[in-house]
């Protein structure tokens, strides 16, 4: 599990584990789908939301918004 800070994951690697695009990520963080943190200028999304996607299946809903 590659993660920049330990437990973390940038959004470029989320979507990449999930596959999807980033601009999925960005806008699962906007509807609230997925939890993320600023961590100084630098947005993270903690390692148990991508345990929580995978058990929910979450990924395969590609959809985002415009």
């Amino acid at each position: 599990m590659g993660t920049t800070l330990k437990g973390y994951y940038r959004p470029d690697e989320l979507a990449t584990n999930l596959n999807v695009s980033r601009k999925t990520i960005y806008s699962w963080i906007r509807q609230r789908r997925i939890t993320a943190y600023r961590i100084g200028s630098l947005l993270r999304i903690p390692a148990e939301e991508y345990h929580r996607i995978m058990r929910s299946g979450m990924q395969s809903d590609r959809t985002h918004s415009p």
